[in-house]
């Protein structure tokens, strides 16, 4: 039987020409085709870098401000922040800081500044500088760590004491050092030793960091840390484990330790990736589901694991170093983690 398509309905022809023929047909078919429409959607990105400089030169020992225009093309504001990445990242690490404010964004054309500091003993180098900006929803704290103090809502843990907690020793990152022995862990196994800083969190959320670290002895690690008591937290972090450079989402569910064997974490998960530097660490929570991600530049993120993790809402959340030696197994005498940032944006 011959039918015409006509939107979703498929109608026998033999009943058009009936329809045609008595007209009563003709309203329905003109009706049922003017209510089918097809009509292209496109969401744009609603800021755009206009103007930035074309180049910079400057002498170790010097700061330089960078005048950047953006355009907002939506009638909103939007919270705003800037990544520079230099292709040496190592030189990048050692020798320059740059800005790393938050910056709001109003609908039209807007001027902003940022800057970059060239420490006195940089060598010379030739650099290509990137400058990209993340739009920030629904922010909620930000810490850049480019003030004398930590902000009043972080609580300092350092439970076996001795561990540094530093503003100064890495401008414009919050610096944790400790060393071996003893072990400083987040392990039920081993101990809850290791140095943090945490603070109160409430509801659904994305936690977010920058991680820069040398890690060339088994064990270090450092990262994001989700707590709710020593039964029941999760650890998002960057590692040096046995021979492997390595990202882990991992933590103890009702007082189980996920970690089953050095390869496998069951729930999350154990990746083996190359030496990065910096890291970028996310952590999102909906409900009882905890998802995280790793990025190399903050742009492309690359999804990890879920975990479940059954607690009410109250928890606490925040950045930590763990070290492990135990000599042969382990090899560990020291780690210094530095944090760029720390962020928090929650679900309205």
């Amino acid at each position: 039987m011959k039918v015409l398509r006509v939107g979703k309905h498929m109608i026998p022809l033999w009943l058009i020409v009936v329809l045609l023929i008595s007209g009563a047909g003709i309203g329905v078919l003109a009706d049922q085709i003017w209510r089918t429409l097809t009509v292209p959607v496109r969401i744009e990105e609603p800021l755009e870098i206009l103007t930035y400089p074309s180049e910079l030169s400057l002498y170790p020992g010097e700061s330089k401000t960078l005048d950047i225009s953006l355009q907002n093309h939506a009638s909103l504001n939007y919270s705003v922040t800037l990544d520079f990445h230099l292709t040496n990242v190592t030189y990048q690490a050692n020798y320059v800081t740059f800005s790393d404010e938050t910056y709001t964004i109003v609908p039209g054309q807007q001027n902003i500044t940022a800057w970059l500091t060239v420490k006195s003993s940089a060598p010379s180098t030739n650099e290509s500088l990137t400058v990209d900006f993340n739009r920030v929803e629904n922010l909620s704290f930000i810490d850049n760590f480019d003030s004398a103090t930590l902000k009043s809502e972080w609580n300092i843990i350092d439970p076996y004491g001795g561990s540094i907690f530093s503003l100064t020793s890495m401008p414009g990152y919050l610096t944790i050092s400790t060393t071996y022995p003893p072990n400083k862990d987040l392990w039920q196994g081993v101990n809850f030793y290791s140095p943090r800083v945490m603070q109160a969190i409430y509801g659904n959320f994305t936690i977010e960091t920058k991680l820069w670290a040398v890690l060339n002895e088994s064990v270090q690690s450092g990262g994001v840390l989700v707590w709710k008591n020593e039964a029941n937290f999760l650890r998002l972090e960057r590692a040096q484990r046995y021979d492997y450079q390595e990202i882990l989402f991992v933590g103890t569910i009702n007082g189980v330790w996920s970690v089953s064997s050095p390869e496998v974490s069951n729930p999350g998960a154990i990746l083996h990736v190359p030496n990065i530097n910096p890291t970028y660490l996310r952590l999102v929570r909906t409900g009882s589901i905890y998802s995280g991600y790793y990025s190399s530049d903050s742009l492309n993120w690359h999804f990890i694991a879920n975990i479940t993790m059954d607690t009410d809402y109250s928890l606490s959340v925040g950045l930590y170093n763990v070290i492990r030696g135990d000599p042969p197994i382990y090899s560990a005498t020291s780690f210094t983690a530095n944090f760029d940032y720390f962020r928090i944006s929650v679900d309205k």
